[in-house]
């Protein structure tokens, strides 16, 4: 080769490949990772201005080539010197470069830069997904979503004898890049379809130092077997297994690994001494390597970076259109039909709605899973139970991720008994303990979170099944293993909410702990910011409720007794995107409920604790009513002797048509209406009859 070109510095290395249409971004000083984490974004946009900017700072930053960006790939042979399990070996990339040609043909001449460690960067005009070993073993191609270091950029690498040595990027045959061979493009390009059989590896080697490591970090926090524990008793020796098979680790290195890093820590150790357990043992290990259904190192980072390219370029080489893929249908606003317009498909009123996410809000202890179970037996019953109008009864399903279900039994009995529902009747509320059962519905790792779809088809198959109306998951943070505060991580598991509810057309509350700031004496109880973690959860949900301790203030003006304010929380609206946002709160009162096992189990009742101005506005609509009602009984016609209810009908409907016995009803219509004027909220929530059937006395 020919036409090499002298470059002192790796800025004027990316000033030289930017002119050559090349599309550069800054790496890390004598590194080959990037220094900006947007860096296929930067590379699209470079410049010689921001190249200049890097360039000016003390540090001599290295660069990187985005190929796909300039309608390039890269082929990356590597000929030199690395490191194996502590030995020195020689990557082969020449080798099998020559055995390729000898197949196809001699390669066309083309841009080519060495490499420090002797390998080569050949330039080709083409793209395609990033690739290892598919041309041969130690060839490995770059272009989409991959990159290449810049010639200039220097990094350390290692001589014959694993001695670290520094080396520089060089261009050594500066010509325009050749276009890509057909025969070439079409093996990188085409999709090999792979059975995922029980033995088959997902990985090129087994027992890789990395893999070995990530190994003994697993087992260092596995959960240990304990002799009679039923989750983690013996058999849960099978999981340690598959799960080292899963992280690439072979069948006699697993063995070793556990005998050395886990065993000692288990209640009993194996001891392979013994007939009977070393037998056990070995059964244990045999299975797990012979019938585990996934490829063996499915969980390494080889096989994870592998298959997310493979789910990159699936994406980028769909068609732009197709028959599945027509355009967004447009809905037109002049063709809306009041007569026939959908309700919305309430379940209780201001609370849930059908094909929605809701989230109730507190911190721990102060009874959010209480008053969710108790909003259970109030949607299957069709009663009021926690203040809220029951519009539509339905199936609930009570997903309860810390308590066994013995506990979650004795809960809901206290709760039927408080309320006095036979239990009988309760035959469509289910519940399922996490602790049995657990359930994640989303999953983090080193690229970010991923919905993991076999729980989320189990949740939706179960709901479609057995037609539940409204899901409950508690607590939230024990469905998922995402970064709480990630807000991308938190939309992937918000987004799994989002798909349950739009296939299944099942309403979901998600029960929520409160952050620390959000517990403080001085936070906003109508924040829907108060939740614990990421923005993302309070902005996909589209109500939230906020649960808060009764402050010593408000315990005075309700004449609660200092010793007895902890005894009552009130639930507050914090976000309400379907109907408008309350003002008020709803109080409740915690009971203590003794079982038939003479246990004492706590149960929550709605309790309607108004202020002392609220009282005295309560005061002044009773005097309004009681006038209202004795008019209505000496004017219309059989007033005296009509029901109450009838009455009470008449003045909330206005029914003027009834009212043709009345001698003045110009001054009915007054007097009607200066108990109406701003008191409707009052009195067609609770209804006429508690203005009516109290005394003055009673309220005061």
């Amino acid at each position: 080769m020919s036409n090499s070109v002298v470059i002192n510095h790796p800025s004027q290395g990316a000033m030289y490949m930017l002119s050559r249409g090349f599309k550069p971004f800054p790496v890390i000083e004598r590194d080959k990772r990037p220094l900006v984490k947007d860096w296929q974004q930067w590379a699209n946009r470079a410049s010689r201005g921001l190249i200049s900017t890097y360039a000016l700072e003390e540090v001599d930053y290295n660069w990187g080539i985005l190929p796909a960006a300039s309608g390039h790939l890269v082929l990356d042979i590597d000929s030199g010197y690395k490191l194996k399990n502590k030995r020195v070996i020689k990557a082969i990339g020449d080798k099998s470069l020559a055995r390729l040609e000898e197949e196809h043909g001699k390669l066309p001449e083309t841009f080519t830069v060495r490499t420090p460690s002797g390998g080569e960067h050949r330039y080709f005009k083409g793209t395609c997904r990033p690739t290892q070993s598919v041309l041969g073993k130690h060839i490995d191609t770059r272009s989409e979503a991959s990159y290449v270091v810049a010639p200039g950029s220097t990094c350390h690498t290692i001589d014959g004898k694993g001695n670290k040595i520094k080396g520089t990027y060089t261009i050594i045959n500066d010509v325009e890049p050749a276009e890509c061979p057909e025969w070439m493009l079409g093996l990188l390009t085409r999709k090999v379809e792979v059975k995922a059989a029980p033995n088959c590896l997902a990985v090129s080697k087994l027992d890789t130092e990395s893999n070995i490591a990530e190994a003994m970090e697993f087992l260092a926090s596995a959960p240990l077997c304990v002799e009679g524990d039923g989750t983690h008793g013996g058999e849960y020796l099978l999981n340690i297994f598959m799960e080292l098979r899963d992280r690439g680790v072979s069948q006699e290195k697993a063995k070793t690994l556990v005998l050395q890093n886990y065993n000692d820590r288990c209640d009993p150790p194996w001891e392979l001494t013994d007939e009977h357990h070393a037998s056990h043992f070995h059964k244990k290990l045999h299975n797990a390597y012979t019938y585990a259904k996934n490829p063996i190192g499915i969980k390494t980072e080889e096989a994870r970076t592998a298959a997310a390219q493979s789910d990159f370029m699936d994406a980028a080489i769909s068609p732009a259109v197709t028959e599945s893929n027509k355009p967004i249908p447009l809905h037109w606003a002049n063709e809306i039909n009041p007569r026939k317009t959908p309700k919305r498909k309430v379940i209780m009123r201001e609370r849930y709605m059908a094909g929605t996410v809701t989230a109730i809000v507190a911190q721990g202890g102060l009874g959010k899973s209480t008053l969710t179970m108790t909003d259970s037996a109030g949607i299957v019953t069709g009663k009021s139970l926690t203040g809220f109008e029951v519009v539509t009864k339905g199936r609930v399903w009570i997903y309860n991720l810390e308590d066994d279900a013995d506990e979650l039994r004795r809960r809901f009995e206290a709760i039927f008994k408080c309320h006095n529902l036979p239990i009988a009747s309760m035959g469509d509320i289910a519940f399922t303990s996490g602790v049995d059962d657990p359930l994640l519905l989303a999953t983090s790792g080193r690229d970010g979170a991923k919905i993991n779809k076999e729980d989320v088809n189990r949740l939706i198959e179960t709901i479609q099944q057995n037609n539940i109306s409204i899901l409950f998951l508690d607590p939230f943070s024990r469905c998922h293993t995402a970064k709480e505060n990630d807000n991308s991580e938190m939309n992937v598991v918000m987004s799994a909410l989002a798909e349950i509810t739009k296939r299944t057309g099942c309403a979901i509350c998600i029960v929520h702990h409160a952050s620390k700031a959000g517990t403080s004496k001085d936070a906003d109880p109508s924040d829907q910011g108060i939740g614990r973690g990421a923005s993302a959860i309070s902005c996909a949900v589209r109500c939230c409720q906020n649960l808060a301790e009764m402050k010593p203030k408000e315990a005075e003006d309700r004449g609660i007794p200092p010793e007895d304010r902890h005894l009552y929380f009130k639930l507050v609206d914090a976000k309400a995107n379907l109907y408008v946002k309350k003002s008020d709160c709803t109080w409740y009162m915690k009971k203590s409920i003794q079982l038939e096992n003479g246990e004492s189990v706590g149960a929550i009742e709605w309790v309607d604790l108004p202020s002392l101005s609220e009282c005295k506005n309560q005061i002044e609509k009773v005097d309004q009513g009681e006038e209202v009602l004795k008019f209505l009984r000496e004017h219309l016609s059989g007033g005296d002797t009509m029901p109450l209810g009838r009455l009470q009908e008449i003045a909330e409907q206005r029914d003027l048509a009834a009212l043709k016995g009345v001698k003045n009803i110009t001054t009915f219509q007054r007097k009607l209406a200066a108990f109406l004027a701003d008191s409707t909220e009052y009195y067609f929530t609770r209804g006429l009859k508690n203005a009516w059937q109290i005394s003055r006395e009673d309220v005061i």
